[in-house]
């Protein structure tokens, strides 16, 4: 199929991104309940000083804030420890062990450094937490800290790597949402917040439910927990426009391979499409709203309908870098 050129202006939406309290995204933010981060693709160190941003932004507006990472929800276990300031094993875990299988580095490790200060600067006003399953083998050490914390998440863990090993992506997909979900809402109950920030790869953030093009069994994180909790989901795509990260592939070192986030979500033209329209633009970071044109595109075949039906703003950077781990 031939994907048409949208004839909405995006180039004339596209304007250069300051920051939050400046933008006209503020109000959009102050009024949110649920705030969906999309990382396209992820491993940009240079996303989460904007994750920072917002927060910061909302905590200053007197909200209570949740963020939320698609990360393995096992690392809460030294999270809390080291909001409160008693423990920096969290760090040491995450960052400097092979075992985590974790591809996020500086980027990340600063980000969590930047919400322990937030912490501090408003008490009980913000917290994280992790929210995916375990994807990768933990060793005997890791299953008893597991087990220590809910032994019936483990033996749901323990399924969908079952359902891995047989090929059947439809039931562990479904498990896995489930258990994000499920993740999400207890934290939700637990915490009350004003607001949930979730950072998630850039499908998940998507508003609207739907399967990327190569996964027919995966939905979207942000579009299942905006249906439990009735809210409309403000969403927020990031991308990068030129850098190591410009065609839109990186090497996974843990699995020798290269992963096309773009090419996996059946995104990549139109990715490029609007790198081409704001390429000749000035900036280095650029923001565009979507949302004004939500009515405008009818044609599902137009080159931007995913987009603009599933996203409230992009967020370009001109350069982003590789963010693999801090151990190499």
């Amino acid at each position: 199929m031939i994907l048409k050129k949208s004839g909405i202006d995006i180039e004339k939406s596209t304007v250069p991104f300051r920051d939050f309290k400046r933008s006209d995204i503020a109000s959009d933010l102050c009024h949110a309940k649920l705030i969906a981060f999309g990382e396209n693709p992820h491993s940009v160190a240079e996303y989460y000083s904007l994750y920072i941003e917002a927060i910061q932004f909302l905590l200053e507006q007197d909200k209570k804030v949740l963020i939320l990472l698609e990360y393995p929800y096992w690392h809460n276990y030294y999270l809390d420890d080291y909001f409160e300031g008693h423990d920096e094993k969290f760090l040491e875990y995450t960052f400097y062990d092979d075992e985590t299988s974790a591809i996020y580095g500086a980027g990340l490790k600063q980000f969590y450094t930047s919400v322990h200060a937030l912490y501090r600067l408003y008490p009980k006003k913000v917290t994280c937490r992790h929210i995916d399953a375990i994807m990768t083998p933990l060793s005997s050490e890791r299953i008893q800290i597991v087990e220590s914390l809910d032994m019936a998440k483990w033996e749901v863990n323990k399924t969908i790597k079952v359902h891995q090993k047989q090929n059947e992506p439809e039931k562990w997909s479904e498990l896995r949402e489930h258990f994000m979900v499920s993740e999400a809402m207890e934290a939700f109950r637990f915490f009350e917040p004003n607001v949930m920030v979730l950072i998630t790869g850039s499908f998940h953030a998507r508003k609207k439910g739907g399967q990327p093009l190569n996964d027919k069994y995966m939905k979207s994180l942000t579009a299942l927990i905006s249906k439990e909790l009735d809210i409309i989901p403000l969403s927020i795509l990031i991308t990068i426009l030129d850098g190591q990260y410009a065609k839109l592939e990186y090497r996974d070192n843990k699995l020798g391979k290269i992963a096309v986030n773009c090419c996996e979500w059946g995104q990549e033209d139109t990715q490029l499409t609007y790198k081409n329209t704001v390429s000749n633009l000035s900036g280095d970071i650029l923001i565009t709203k979507l949302n004004n044109f939500a009515e405008q595109i009818k044609d599902k075949n137009d080159m931007y309908y995913d987009w603009i039906s599933n996203h409230d703003y992009i967020v370009a950077l001109r350069n982003g870098s590789a963010d693999l781990s801090v151990k190499i």
